[in-house]
């Protein structure tokens, strides 16, 4: 069987992170040269060879550095896809609006230099996602699809452009979709498991999330969001459980935190829904939601006090929250 080429990226990425930096002075350009020099000589997978050392030297802090080095031999070779979708996908993880603006004209580039590889399309519909863009990121995952049908993280993002337009079930019939092609990749469980928690579907959101840590137990979001399941069936215990397993795969979160204690909240929960927030504002002490609500929950349950210097806080950290109160 075909190894999917993201699993290549993370499998080189592994590979390539576990080699640690020399000890001398500026020795990490010796080591990003080399990789570099590496990928540029590969002939399979090349692409997610390329995503692989992006995804490295960013954790390094040395993206800038790598994206140096592609715009040097782009110069040279402007015509080469593989350099124009390597270096739009850099300037991509980057973020910043300028960066993708940039990243998308290399993509676009790419998508013509390499028109019978799914993949600068499939990058450019992320892109677009982050942009805010889910229409233009469905028409490239659809153009990954009649590139390659099989291409299961096509489906996967299609599912999430559909997500983004409020058409559920479209979203729905593609995350499944790509679990087809491939039963044993989490992310399209995970997205059916939120779908079926948003929907009321309780039962249907459990299972989809067990599964989703059945194919990643270092998923934290997916805890997360089983805990939220738990909390709306009424079993709290169960629900902070497993917030404590999600937070030993890089700790808690305060949105996450937030949404389970709103759902506390909802369910007359007071002692939890304080227990949660108090460790929100631990993580986040100049949230204000987190104070906002905080300040509601000690009201309902007749603690005035508490209330009152919940609400000033909140207030300090964003006087626009006054409008609570009129």
């Amino acid at each position: 069987m075909k190894t999917p080429p993201f699993m290549i990226a993370f499998l080189t990425l592994l590979m390539i992170s576990a080699q640690p930096l020399p000890d001398q002075e500026g020795g990490w350009r010796g080591e990003l040269e080399e990789d570099y020099q590496a990928v540029l000589k590969a002939t399979r997978n090349v692409l997610a060879l390329h995503r692989g050392l992006a995804l490295k030297w960013r954790d390094k802090g040395h993206l800038d550095d790598l994206i140096e080095l592609y715009r040097r031999d782009l110069k040279e070779k402007p015509s080469s896809g593989q350099l124009r979708y390597a270096l739009g996908y850099a300037l991509l993880l980057k973020g910043d609006p300028r960066s993708l603006e940039e990243a998308a004209e290399h993509l676009k580039k790419a998508t013509e230099l390499l028109p019978d590889d799914p993949l600068p399309h499939y990058t450019l519909g992320g892109l677009y996602l982050l942009r805010g863009d889910p229409k233009t990121a469905e028409r490239e995952y659809m153009e990954c699809l009649r590139i390659d049908e099989k291409f299961h993280p096509a489906y996967y993002g299609l599912g999430k452009a559909l997500k983004a337009q409020g058409d559920l079930p479209g979203a729905e019939r593609a995350f499944l979709k790509a679990i087809e092609l491939k039963k044993s990749w989490a992310p399209p469980y995970y997205e059916l498991g939120m779908i079926k928690l948003e929907a009321g579907a309780l039962d249907e959101a459990e299972g989809y999330l067990k599964k989703a840590l059945k194919y990643n137990p270092s998923l934290r979001e997916a805890y997360f969001k089983l805990g939220q399941v738990y909390a709306e069936m009424g079993d709290d215990e169960e629900a902070l459980r497993q917030y404590r397993l999600g937070s030993r795969h890089g700790g808690y979160t305060a949105a996450s935190l937030l949404e389970l204690a709103s759902i506390f909240k909802r369910k007359g929960k007071t002692g939890y829904a304080i227990q949660a927030l108090k460790k929100a504002i631990e993580i986040d002490p100049d949230n204000a939601r987190a104070h906002l609500m905080l300040g509601d929950v000690y009201y309902d349950r007749g603690d005035v006090e508490r209330a009152v210097e919940s609400y000033k806080r909140a207030m300090e950290l964003d006087p626009k929250l006054k409008t609570h109160f009129l």
